[in-house]
């Protein structure tokens, strides 16, 4: 049924949740390898979905490698 004006009502809330310590340069390092091989595995299967995502988490633990090195602040997720 068509209406000229609708009620629209949102509800939110703030939640401050933690933050986890980062992982120790040799954790990122396995971690780069893990994704790089899952990146490679899901592309050599033609898995476009799989690759994005293994090729994302590379992308991620290459950066907070770069940064903890750097003594930099994470990067967000």
């Amino acid at each position: 049924e068509y209406q000229d004006a609708a009620v629209l009502q949102i509800a939110g809330e703030k939640l401050d949740l933690p933050l986890m310590p980062p992982p120790t340069r040799q954790a990122l390092e396995q971690k780069i390898a893990k994704y790089r091989q899952g990146w490679a595995e899901a592309q050599a299967v033609g898995n476009a979905l799989q690759a994005r995502v293994q090729k994302a988490m590379l992308a991620w633990a290459e950066a907070t490698l770069a940064g903890t090195l750097q003594g930099a602040s994470l990067p967000a997720c």
